[in-house]
């Protein structure tokens, strides 16, 4: 089971594409601000890990935490190494922060190592495609800042991978990116800037698949193992599809259930079926969870026809389109 933690909703970049937080001067919160709603909800974010863990238990899977935002690393250091040490002492979930990558210093690279936290920073590939739109608030791209982060993560042994927001000024460019990624030495997955609330940079979803299955080739040759860096958002796809004689089989039960909760607006849900809901109580909440669990286990799953490339691809783009509408409809 996978627990996705909004932080905060505040970020200190003003990414072009984001259409939260692209325009340079908008109002932000102090950052005490931020830490102040981080401490004042932390009870209820332990009742969220425990009741995740729970749960975890009863169905036979593990569990992971993943902190994302806006940026979760606006949450000062102590902060972070309270909720770490409390999940180590009362959890066996391991732990993902999901990052711009600008925030990170020698104290945050020591905590992650301390606490064997993976971090996934998100990176649009090399500066001609990821400075276009990830900027900070002065108007300036970041990929200079991104590339010290990973040096320094990678140097305190610290596990890093990227997530690559394809827009449409990389959507030509597969080969591109994958060589960059693979001289880097990175991991990274992929997911698609959607043309909605004006922002920049958004691609249609036949744009969308034509990069993914040109990156695709590049990433499972014919006839050859593939070596190097992965590419998991391919890979759990390729893991999740199961043939049936005729054409790829996905079955729900096989993929972890995603469950957000945001400690700003003090919401929960499971991300895979838009609901949500307020969080009031632990036994609510597993009321609520049982019975999501229990609807999504009559699913009857979906079916591919064609190709595992082309089962691949539509797969995960439905899966993307998913997450990204039903992250719309939690609010977060």
């Amino acid at each position: 089971m996978i627990g996705v933690i909004i932080t905060t909703l505040e970020c200190n970049l003003s990414c072009r594409y984001c259409y939260e937080h692209s325009e340079p001067y908008r109002a932000r919160m102090p950052r005490v601000a931020v830490n102040n709603a981080f401490t004042d909800n932390f009870a209820a974010c332990e009742e969220y890990i425990s009741c995740l863990s729970e749960l975890a238990r009863k169905n036979g899977r593990t569990v992971q935490i993943i902190l994302h935002g806006g940026e979760p690393l606006l949450i000062a250091p102590n902060n972070l190494e309270n909720l770490f040490a409390w999940i180590h002492r009362n959890s066996d979930a391991a732990i993902q922060v999901q990052t711009n990558g600008t925030l990170i210093t020698q104290r945050i690279a020591d905590l992650f190592h301390q606490y064997d936290v993976g971090v996934v920073v998100s990176m649009d590939g090399p500066p001609s495609i990821h400075d276009e739109y990830r900027k900070n608030a002065g108007g300036f791209g970041t990929y200079n800042m991104v590339m010290r982060a990973i040096d320094l993560l990678r140097n305190n042994d610290v596990d890093v991978s990227a997530l690559t927001t394809v827009t449409e000024l990389a959507v030509n460019r597969a080969r591109e990116i994958y060589t960059f990624f693979s001289q880097l030495g990175v991991d990274f997955s992929v997911n698609r800037c959607f043309p909605v609330h004006g922002m920049q940079g958004g691609i249609s979803n036949h744009a969308y698949q034509t990069f993914l299955s040109d990156l695709f080739d590049l990433y499972c040759p014919v006839d050859s193992t593939h070596h190097g860096i992965k590419i998991p958002c391919f890979d759990r796809c390729i893991h999740d599809l199961k043939w049936d004689g005729t054409g790829y089989f996905y079955d729900p039960h096989i993929s972890p259930y995603v469950s957000v909760f945001s400690i700003p607006r003090m919401i929960f849900g499971f991300a895979a079926l838009g609901q949500s809901n307020r969080f009031n109580s632990l036994p609510e909440y597993r009321l609520f969870s049982e019975t999501i669990m229990k609807e999504n286990s009559i699913n009857p799953g979906i079916r591919f026809e064609g190709t595992l490339k082309d089962a691949v691809i539509r797969h995960l783009c439905k899966q993307q389109e998913n997450d990204y509408m039903s992250a719309l409809t939690l609010g977060v």
